[in-house]
């Protein structure tokens, strides 16, 4: 049987045990393999599933370089959790122990929050609310029916994973919804219709920084 390349990562916490209970209620999560974790050896190493998703959960061991978030006093790594409902997941996390860093809200085409759980690893949970991942621009596109020029007034939808809700003209400084301070204009860069931002930009976790992402231009709707 061919084997499948698969990524997992493996969380080092404090208090195991704990640990194991907490991401079962929270997240739905299965326990699929556990060494370990009895009154005769408290020291536990398992594996959990949570959809077609698996992680492995372990007590932190200095003496093999493996310390967790509270050891640290911070995390290296950033977990997304993709779920149909972000909002119960967060909840209920926060219920039981989870501090919420960022409420779940719409932001980039995603619904989504952020949590740092009881053990000191930070969670993103949310779900995309548009195509993921983008499709990628492929060269030109000589089919294009919108056939933008500079001076053309468009708008961009809702749903668009860069600058929803703008309108502006092709070319000239761009009116972000979400935030119109953003200097950003709409361009067309022959492979894609494209929002440019004048400024490289950092978004609301500090990822970053984007100079700009393409617009599908079904996601573009001429103005008069």
């Amino acid at each position: 049987m061919k084997q499948q390349t698969t990524v997992s990562p493996q969380l080092s916490v404090r208090r195991g045990r704990e640990a194991l209970e907490f991401y079962k209620v929270a997240f739905a999560a299965v326990e699929v393999y556990r060494v370990g974790g009895t009154l005769g050896h408290e020291e536990v190493v398992a594996q959990l599933s949570v959809g077609n998703a698996s992680f492995w959960v372990s007590d932190e061991s200095p003496s093999n370089g493996n310390y967790s978030p509270e050891s640290l006093a911070g995390s290296t790594v950033r977990l997304l959790l993709v779920v149909q409902d972000p909002h119960s997941v967060v909840g209920r996390a926060v219920a039981l122990g989870a501090r919420e860093v960022r409420p779940v809200e719409e932001e980039y085409g995603w619904l989504l929050g952020r949590i740092e759980d009881p053990f000191g690893h930070h969670w993103e949970i949310g779900k995309p609310l548009v195509e993921w991942p983008p499709r990628p621009a492929t060269g030109a596109r000589p089919g294009r029916k919108l056939n933008l020029r500079i001076g053309d007034r468009v708008r961009v939808a809702e749903t668009s994973l860069w600058a929803q809700g703008a309108a502006g003209t092709v070319g000239e400084r761009l009116e972000l919804g979400y935030d119109p301070e953003v200097p950003a204009r709409i361009v067309d860069s022959m492979a894609a219709y494209w929002v440019d931002f004048d400024e490289p930009q950092m978004d609301g976790d500090g990822d970053g920084p984007y100079d700009g992402g393409e617009i599908d231009e079904s996601d573009l709707s001429p103005m008069q």
